[in-house]
C-alpha cells in the first residue's frame, strides 16, 4: 500500500488555526471481496502532526506486513469452531481489551501479540487438544523466527505472549470449558540479558540543562533527573501538588489515552502515589524548584498572551490550546528542539533521557553511581 501518511487536521475548539492538536488518520484496507469496494480504517489522534504521522506509519507497516489480518471477512469462509483457540481469543479480547477505560496502546499491543503471534500457530486447534508441549514448541518457534520476515522475537515479547495466552486459557478453565490450564506447565523462555547501561556524566547533564533554557519544556530535564518519574507522571503533575515552601512534590496523577482521548487519571496503586522531599541542595547542585519556579513564570506569561484561548488545567506541562500534553507530543516537541540542545548533550540519546524510567550518573567526590530520583545532582 502507499507510504504517504494520510493525515487530516480536524479543528478542535480553542485550537490555533496554524497549530491543530487533533488529527484524523485514514488507512486504506484490502477491498471487500464480496462487493469490490475500497475499505478504510479511521482513528482520531491527539497530538502534533509529527506524532500523528509516526502513528500512521506504524499502523501502515502492520497492514503491509500482514494484509490478510486486515482483510474483510469472506462470507464463503467457514466459521471458526466455537471450541477453537481462535474463538476463545476473540471472546477474551472483546471482554478484556475492547472495553471503555482500557488504554488504547495497551489494548492494541496485547491484541496484536495474540492475533499475530499466537493465533496463526494454534488458532485452529481445539481447546481440549492443546498441551503444554504445544505451547513450549510455540515459544521456541517464536524465539527462532516469529517476527516480521522470519526474524527472531525477543524473549520479552515471547514472555508477554505466554502471559496473555495463559490469561486466555484461564478464562476457559474458569468457565469450565477446560479442566486445567496447559500454560501453567509450559516452559517459558528466560528473560534475556539487558544491554549494558549508558551513563550520563554530570558534565553532559549540566550542559543539556543549560542548552535547554528557553524551550517551553526546559524544566523537564532537571525535574526528570531529580525525580526519576515516568513521563506520563510528569505530564500529569499539577501545580497544586508542588509545594515550594516545604520542597515536596506529590505524584498522584498521570496522563493516559483512552478511546483516542487524552485524560488525567489517578495512579493505579497506593505505592505509586507518593510524595518526594528535596532538601536544599549544596552550592552548585541541582535545585529543581528553581527551574520549576522559572517555568511557572513563563507559563503565566503564555497565559496572558493567549487570553481566552489558553485552556488552563493546572498542569505543570500545560498545552496552550488543549491543556493535556501526550507523551508522544512532548517527545516530538523536544526532539524538534534547537540543534544546540542535541550537540551540547554529548550523546545522541540525550534528548530521549527524559523518557527513560531510570538512569545513573557518577556522584562527587567518591564517583559512585546513583539512580536518578535521589533529588540531587553533582555540582558543576
Amino acid at each position: 500500500m502507499g507510504n504517504m501518511p494520510n493525515v487530516r487536521a480536524r479543528p478542535l475548539k480553542g485550537d490555533r488555526p496554524d497549530r491543530p492538536t487533533r488529527w484524523q488518520l485514514v488507512w486504506s484496507l484490502p477491498p471487500d471481496p464480496a462487493t469490490g469496494k475500497q475499505r478504510r480504517e479511521y482513528e482520531t489522534f491527539h497530538g502534533n502532526k509529527g506524532a500523528a504521522q509516526k502513528r500512521w506509519r506504524e499502523h501502515q507497516a502492520e497492514i503491509d506486513a500482514n494484509p490478510d489480518a486486515f482483510a474483510a471477512p469472506n462470507p464463503n469462509t467457514p466459521k471458526v469452531p466455537e471450541d477453537s483457540l481462535a474463538a476463545l481469543i476473540e471472546e477474551w479480547v472483546d471482554a478484556h481489551l475492547r472495553q471503555p477505560g482500557v488504554p488504547r496502546k495497551t489494548a492494541h499491543n496485547h491484541a496484536y501479540v495474540l492475533f499475530h503471534y499466537v493465533e496463526p500457530h494454534l488458532g485452529s486447534r481445539s481447546l481440549a487438544d492443546i498441551t503444554p508441549g504445544d505451547l513450549t514448541r510455540l515459544y521456541s518457534d517464536l524465539l527462532a523466527s516469529g517476527g516480521r520476515s522470519g526474524h527472531p522475537l525477543s524473549p520479552r515479547t515471547v514472555r508477554l505472549a505466554h502471559t496473555l495466552l495463559r490469561q486466555v486459557l484461564q478464562s476457559a478453565v474458569d468457565a469450565e470449558r477446560l479442566p486445567n490450564n496447559p500454560a501453567d506447565r509450559a516452559r517459558v523462555p528466560k528473560q534475556g540479558a539487558k544491554p549494558p547501561a549508558k551513563w550520563f556524566t554530570p558534565e553532559q547533564m549540566w550542559s543539556l540543562v543549560d542548552a535547554a533554557q528557553g524551550h517551553r519544556l526546559a524544566a523537564w530535564f532537571p525535574a526528570h533527573w531529580a525525580t526519576g518519574t515516568r513521563p506520563e507522571e510528569l505530564l500529569g503533575l499539577r501545580w497544586e501538588d508542588v509545594d515550594f515552601d516545604q520542597r515536596t512534590i506529590r505524584f498522584v496523577w498521570a496522563v493516559k489515552e483512552t478511546a483516542g482521548r487524552l485524560e488525567i487519571g489517578e495512579l493505579k496503586t497506593p505505592k505509586s502515589r507518593r510524595t518526594l522531599a528535596f532538601p536544599t541542595p549544596e552550592p552548585g547542585g541541582l535545585d529543581v524548584f528553581a527551574y520549576l519556579g522559572d517555568h511557572r513564570k513563563r507559563q503565566e506569561q503564555e497565559k496572558k498572551r493567549a487570553g481566552g484561548a489558553y485552556q488552563d488545567q493546572g498542569l505543570v506541562a500545560n498545552l496552550i490550546n488543549s491543556g493535556v500534553y501526550g507523551p508522544e507530543s512532548a517527545h516530538y516537541s523536544v526532539k524538534k528542539a534547537p540543534a544546540r540542545m542535541r550537540s551540547h548533550s554529548g550523546a545522541s540519546s540525550g534528548l530521549r533521557s527524559m523518557f527513560l524510567r531510570r538512569a545513573s550518573v557518577p556522584t562527587c567526590p567518591d564517583d559512585r553511581p546513583y539512580r536518578v530520583g535521589s533529588g540531587r545532582l553533582a555540582g558543576r
